[in-house]
């Protein structure tokens, strides 16, 4: 029962530093609170295809959960309360960036399920990039080093994983250079993501319809296909 209890741990650091509003508001209105949100059960089973990893029914989740939560969030877990107050170095990577930045970058859905804690980025209507997801791969394994050097021989494993979610799968991501828990070999980890294929959207223009950030009409746009 040791890692029924590390899950347990696990969720209540991760729940005290969820403070997106939108989050928060959703599990209210949905009874969180009497009941829990519960994954569905068809995409419990794709992360189960896509990573190998059972998620429980009961899994905690939260969505645009700041990387410096969950840098803070893996302390409190390994150090309980006598991490709050303590000073941690900001652990560099080669190329000078840091783990907790002043920034509120994040990941899209945070998913803690027994010891395993799934990290997801989705794109609905807009391609990967490189130059994005290199910044985001780097950080995110010094946050994994981080945990592994705090951790040390405490016996609170974490099961890291990163996966991926749009329509299509991933054309031109280059992952050669990522950690081995964010991928599988030459691909990532992925899942589909259906969305909508008719999507509109709102823009500015000038009164003869050409598009402008200074223009004093605005219109709405069809796209044509997703990416």
């Amino acid at each position: 029962m040791a890692n029924e209890e590390h899950y347990y741990e696990l969720v209540d650091a991760l729940k005290r530093f969820n403070r997106k509003e939108r989050n928060l508001l959703i599990r209210y209105a949905l009874g969180d609170a009497e009941n829990g949100l519960r994954l569905g059960e068809k995409f419990r089973e794709s992360l189960l295809d896509a990573l190998t990893v059972i998620v429980r029914e009961d899994a905690w989740w939260a969505t645009d959960y700041h990387i410096n939560w969950l840098a803070a969030a893996l302390d409190l877990y390994v150090n309980g309360e006598e991490g709050v107050g303590a000073l941690r170095d900001n652990l560099p990577s080669p190329d000078g960036s840091q783990l907790v930045k002043g920034n509120q970058e994040d990941v899209d859905m945070v998913i803690a399920s027994g010891i395993d804690l799934i990290l997801i980025e989705a794109k609905a209507y807009s391609a990967w990039d490189n130059r994005q997801m290199k910044s985001k791969i780097q950080r995110l394994g010094l946050l994994r080093e981080f945990y592994d050097r705090i951790a040390g021989p405490i016996p609170k494993p974490i099961h890291f994983h990163l996966l991926l979610a749009s329509p299509r799968p991933p054309q031109h991501l280059d992952c050669t250079v990522w950690p081995s828990w964010t991928c599988s070999g030459a691909k990532p980890h992925w899942i589909e993501f259906p969305v909508p294929n008719s999507p509109l959207e709102v823009t500015r223009c000038y009164g003869t319809g050409n598009q402008s950030a200074f223009g004093d009409h605005w219109k709405i746009l069809k796209r044509d296909r997703i990416l």
